[in-house]
């Protein structure tokens, strides 16, 4: 500006004033001027116009300090807000895609478990068809060495004994076995 007794071009318009320097040696200075927010640096210089036309304003350090301090402090909570919201949309991608992979995981168990029972369910239906058909002698043989070694046959009557050693069938050993159990 030319040495006449001209205003700064933020007389009169200045939203804040805040340092931007660790030494406080720099202010910036936001105005506006119309529809537009402008930023204005000035030095801390006492010989400097623009500085004199500041603090005529009554921008003074203590006022410009105090403004710096809310500054930082409200941009210190906006950043805070910023890395919560940043670290709780972490932990809610987290915590979805954990549960995603839990749930796979239970799932595969679950597939593993249905598949186990299937294959139970047939190979007991195959054992169970192969007891009824009774055509295995050499199977009915070595259920009738096992039952005579059972306490149950054991401790039972000849009478007994003689009746598994007699079985036509494994049905009809199963059918000792029941007699001997439900008699005691």
């Amino acid at each position: 500006r030319s040495k006449e007794n001209k205003m700064a071009e933020f007389s009169g318009k200045i939203l804040s004033a805040v340092f931007v320097s660790e030494e406080h040696n720099l202010i910036k200075i936001r105005y506006e001027d119309g529809d537009v927010v402008s930023i204005f640096n000035v030095g801390v210089d006492e010989t400097n116009q623009d500085y004199k036309d500041l603090l005529d304003e009554g921008w003074d350090l203590q006022r410009i300090t105090d403004e710096t301090v809310e500054a930082k402090k409200a941009e210190s909570h906006a950043f805070n807000l910023m890395v919560n919201q940043a670290a709780q949309q972490i932990l809610e991608e987290t915590r979805a895609t954990r549960k995603q992979e839990i749930e796979a995981q239970f799932q595969g168990e679950i597939n593993k478990n249905e598949d186990l029972i299937r294959h139970f369910k047939e190979k007991t239906e195959d054992y169970f068809a192969h007891i009824a058909e009774d055509t295995d002698k050499d199977t009915l043989f070595r259920f009738k060495l096992w039952a005579l070694e059972t306490k149950d046959l054991k401790e039972s009557s000849k009478e007994l004994k003689s009746k598994m050693r007699k079985a036509k069938t494994m049905i009809e050993g199963f059918a000792v076995l029941h007699e001997i159990r439900s008699s005691k």
